[in-house]
C-alpha cells in the first residue's frame, strides 16, 4: 500500500517509495546512491499468470536509485549503463553477446524519462530509467531539478536465468509447489513445459491480438495438440 501518496493505491515500482518528495528534492532519501529491494504489485499482469511462465501478481524489484541535485551530482546515464553491464558480465558471468539493450521511454507516478531495458537471451532482466521530467494531466511536462536514476531488476528472474528452468515458477515457488501440488492432486507435465517454456512469452495477453491463434501457432511449434497443451499448462 502506498499510504504516503494520494495518486496511487499500491506500490507498482521501486521508485514509488521516493515519489514525489525525494524526486522533487523536498525530502532527502535515506542514502544516495542506494539499493532498495521492494515488493511491487502487478495487477496488470494477472491475466498472464500461469501462461507466460514469468508473470506474477507481484515481484521483488531490486531498485538502484540515485538522486542528482544541481549542486550535488553523483552519476547518470553513461555510468549507470557501465555499472549494470559490468554487473551482468563480471558478477553474473553472462557473455556480452547474450545481452541486448533496448532504448525506450518510461512514465509513472507523475514522472517521465528515457530508459534502457536489458535482456539476456530474450528475457527482460532489468530496466534503467533516467527520470528527467514531471508530467501533468493535460499532457504537458516540466524538467526536474533533481535528475533521478531508477534501475529496476527482477529478483526472481535472476534465479530463473541461472537455473534455466522451463518456467520461473519452478524456481521462485519451488517449496510452495512441492507442498501444494500433491494436496490438490495436480501433476505438472514437465515434458510439455520443457517444450512450451521457450515460447510461453508469446502468450502475453497485452501483446497479442488473437490469443486462440497464438495458442494454435505455439502448439504447432512444439508439435503437440493445442487442447493437450492448454490442459497441461
Amino acid at each position: 500500500m502506498a499510504r504516503w501518496r494520494n495518486d496511487v493505491d499500491f506500490v507498482a515500482a521501486g521508485i514509488f517509495c521516493f515519489q514525489p518528495y525525494c524526486v522533487t528534492g523536498e525530502l532527502d532519501p535515506p542514502a544516495n546512491p542506494l539499493i532498495c529491494p521492494q515488493f511491487c504489485a502487478r495487477f496488470n499482469d494477472l491475466d498472464n499468470i500461469g501462461l507466460t511462465g514469468r508473470h506474477y501478481s507481484g515481484f521483488i524489484m531490486l531498485g538502484q536509485q540515485v538522486f542528482n541535485y544541481p549542486n550535488d551530482y553523483k552519476f547518470f546515464k553513461e555510468e549507470t549503463l557501465e555499472f549494470n553491464h559490468r554487473w551482468l558480465t563480471e558478477t553474473l558471468g553472462i557473455p556480452p553477446d547474450e545481452i541486448t539493450y533496448v532504448e525506450d521511454v518510461w512514465a509513472g507516478g507523475g514522472n517521465l524519462g528515457p530508459s534502457i531495458e536489458y535482456f539476456v537471451r530474450g528475457l527482460e532482466v532489468g530496466n534503467m530509467v533516467f527520470m528527467q521530467y514531471k508530467t501533468f494531466h493535460d499532457g504537458s511536462r516540466e524538467e526536474l531539478d533533481v535528475k533521478v536514476i531508477d534501475v529496476g531488476v527482477g529478483l526472481e528472474r535472476i534465479a530463473w536465468l541461472y537455473n534455466g528452468s522451463a518456467t520461473s515458477y519452478s524456481d521462485t515457488f519451488a517449496t510452495a509447489m512441492g507442498s501444494l501440488l500433491p494436496k490438490i492432486g495436480v501433476e505438472q507435465d514437465q515434458k510439455i513445459w520443457e517444450k512450451f517454456g521457450p515460447y510461453s512469452c508469446t502468450l502475453n495477453i497485452d501483446e497479442v491480438d488473437d490469443i486462440e491463434k497464438t495458442w494454435k501457432e505455439l502448439a504447432d511449434k512444439i508439435e503437440e495438440p493445442v487442447d493437450a497443451v492448454k490442459k497441461a499448462i
